[in-house]
């Protein structure tokens, strides 16, 4: 029971933490390495990583096309890396591979994010 408890604690811990550098991040410009789409809440998006491993969601529409911040659309696609510009911390929820809804990366912590342009 000790042993559960403690881990809990690290586990809330480690989130709490997760989402303060996550938030530090907000406003800047990153660069993201896209892995794939990803449906949250309804919505598309495509999801990737940036160098220091924060999760980014870039919106999409049914093409996987986002709007980068002349206006333009461009098509975003797994292994592409391109800057965005992060403008926010995502903390709504998705849906698991059994199709039930939990939180956004069970328990981590997703950046929104605009794409700015395309690198690769």
């Amino acid at each position: 029971a000790v042993k559960r408890e403690r881990c809990a604690k690290l586990i809330e811990l480690g989130n709490k933490l997760e989402a303060a550098y996550a938030k530090e991040m907000v406003g800047t410009v990153r660069e993201v390495l896209f892995e794939e789409e990803r449906d949250f809440d309804g919505r598309k998006y495509f999801f990737g990583h940036t160098r220091e491993y924060v999760k980014v969601l870039v919106p999409v529409d049914g093409e996987c096309m986002a709007a980068d911040e002349a206006g333009n659309s461009r098509q975003l696609s797994q292994g592409m890396i391109a800057d965005v510009l992060i403008r926010g911390l995502y903390e709504g929820f998705e849906s698991s591979a059994d199709g039930r809804t939990v939180p956004a990366g069970h328990g981590g912590m997703y950046v929104l994010a605009d794409l700015i342009n395309e690198l690769g």
